[in-house]
């Protein structure tokens, strides 16, 4: 038995050291799996994060890009109203500098028609004058004619 036994004992041996060989492999290679494994954990673990950070960035982006959109929709809306704004005060402003012009041009005429009459007054007064001392003339004229008449009558009917 004790050839038996030896021969149990070295065979067990034998299967305990590849047992424990086999375990330190196995060990080896599942921590080295554990590792990997650990580190591609790790590593879709960073992708998820920067994933997400991209698309919450892009998310971000967007919205600020919409924001900005509507933001210059808005600022170019105002900016033509205060286009327009600013179109209907130049329209104004030449209409009430063509509505003045008109006014000067009316008080123009207004001022040389009020000449023209002054001047025409002042004709028709000269006239007048003119006239009356023509009257005058006239009347000193027909006194003068008269004075000759009645002389000459006196002396016609002195020759009588």
């Amino acid at each position: 038995m004790d050839c038996n036994h030896s021969y149990f004992e070295t065979n067990i041996d034998k299967i305990a050291l590849a047992g424990t060989v086999f375990l330190s492999l196995f060990n080896r290679i599942f921590n080295s799996l554990t590792k990997t494994i650990m580190k591609l954990i790790k590593i879709f673990f960073f992708l998820g994060l920067i994933t997400l950070s991209h698309a919450i960035f892009a998310q971000t982006t967007e919205e600020t890009q919409k924001a900005n959109r509507q933001k210059m929709e808005v600022r170019t809306d105002s900016l033509r109203s205060q286009a327009k704004f600013e179109e209907k005060k130049a329209k104004e402003a030449k209409r009430m500098r063509k509505e003045a012009q008109s006014q000067e041009k009316q008080q123009k005429r207004i001022t040389n028609a009020e000449k023209d009459v002054a001047k025409e007054s002042s004709r028709t007064l000269d006239a007048m004058s003119d006239v009356e001392k023509a009257q005058k003339r006239t009347e000193k004229a027909k006194k003068k004619a008269e004075k000759e008449q009645r002389k000459l009558n006196k002396e016609v009917g002195k020759a009588d």
